[in-house]
């Protein structure tokens, strides 16, 4: 490889420092919780979505890249502890290239969304 190209290939591997971001995702309810990734600006839901379930009481830990919601920044996560969609909750404009710890809590009738970004380890 000559020096053009080395310098090409550090040319965009600094442009694009992070390219997924990382969810670590809380179910502190004791039901099953089932989670969707829905990228922003979506015209449905039920269209461009990726479907997990987590157990009650435990976690899972995500990598949300923009080829995986529709290539696009942002994206919502909505959980969902019932079947009827009752008490949902939903967590807004979260970034691909950012951190976060979502926690869903239980409530009266559902569940709360909590996204708290967190730095890089």
């Amino acid at each position: 490889m000559n020096i053009l190209a080395n310098i090409a290939l550090m040319g965009t591997i600094l442009v694009h420092p992070l390219t997924a971001g990382e969810l670590r995702v809380v179910n502190e309810n004791k039901k099953e919780l089932q989670i969707k990734l829905i990228p922003e600006g979506a015209a449905t839901e039920t269209v461009h979505k990726a479907n997990y379930r987590i157990k009650p009481e435990s976690y899972i830990v995500l990598k949300v890249a923009q080829k995986n919601i529709d290539n696009k920044s942002y994206f919502s996560i909505k959980g969902d502890t019932n079947w009827a969609g009752v008490g949902n909750d939903t967590c807004e404009h979260l970034s691909v290239h950012k951190n976060y710890r979502v926690t869903f809590q239980n409530n009266t009738i559902g569940t709360t969304c909590i996204a708290e970004e967190i730095s890089d380890q």
